[in-house]
């Protein structure tokens, strides 16, 4: 039994690029306890590939901040799918003019999993665009909760901010919550949430057994699809692709 606690500070100076794999997957690991400040100067980039993997025994708590100047460029891809009780909090601070941020999530939650997923877009300087997507399967007994905010100061005149969370039920005892909220203090922005849960699209699913998909087959189909728009890393990709009902084995980040 492990447990970890760690407390890290990244900065990426102007105009510079860079990309981080954060993986977790060591089994032996039962308790983990994260706090991630990321300050992302003037013109710079910074990719964030995310892949916990821990076992289903697990705990872990992640807190990121990520601090963001003028013109600076975050993005984050997550792909959530172990550890018992897992709360993870993202905080976007676009403080600079001109500061993008894309932050795309997905869980996946089997047995008795519980999770928490959490962002906040805060915008405190003008013309700042950001978008958060979150998507969940949530299967057997398995609950995910997941609340987003959108605050707009009122100096941060023209940003613009959206929100989007799905989840799929796969079974009857699968549960999952959303609250998003907005604060906008500004007069001309661009702002907008959305949030759905429901079940598997039976008609989808029979559609494409119709065309001589088996059952099994089709609902993996229509839950890569779910999955689909929110990764563009490539193995990720990949990891959606071999998901073949919910294996939960580890797979390295390369």
């Amino acid at each position: 039994m492990k447990t970890i606690v760690q407390r890290k500070r990244i900065i990426i100076q102007p105009g510079d690029h860079a990309v981080i794999r954060d993986e977790r997957s060591d089994k032996r690991v039962q308790r983990s306890a994260r706090s991630l400040f990321i300050h992302i100067a003037e013109g710079a980039r910074l990719s964030y590939i995310d892949l916990q993997q821990l076992a289903d025994t697990a705990s872990e708590l992640t807190v990121m901040t990520v601090l963001m100047d003028a013109h600076s460029a975050f993005s984050y891809e997550g792909l959530h799918r172990g550890a018992r009780y897992a709360k993870t909090v993202i905080n976007l601070v676009l403080q600079g003019e001109g500061a993008g941020a894309q932050l795309n999530a997905g869980l996946l939650a089997t047995g008795m999993q519980q999770y928490s997923f959490i962002t906040t877009q805060h915008h405190r300087a003008p013309r700042a665009k950001s978008s958060c997507i979150v998507r969940t399967a949530v299967y057997d007994a398995a609950c995910v909760q997941y609340y987003g905010s959108i605050d707009v100061d009122e100096q941060a005149q023209l940003s613009e901010a959206y929100q989007q969370q799905k989840a799929m039920l796969m079974s009857d005892q699968a549960r999952a919550f959303a609250k998003p909220s907005l604060s906008i203090r500004a007069h001309d922005v661009q702002c907008g949430h959305g949030s759905a849960i429901g079940q598997l699209d039976e008609e989808h699913r029979l559609y494409l057994q119709g065309r001589g998909i088996d059952h099994d087959a089709a609902k993996q189909l229509l839950i890569r699809s779910f999955f689909d728009e929110l990764y563009t890393d490539g193995v990720l990709q990949q990891i959606m692709a071999g998901v073949k009902n919910l294996n939960k084995s580890p797979i390295p980040l390369l």
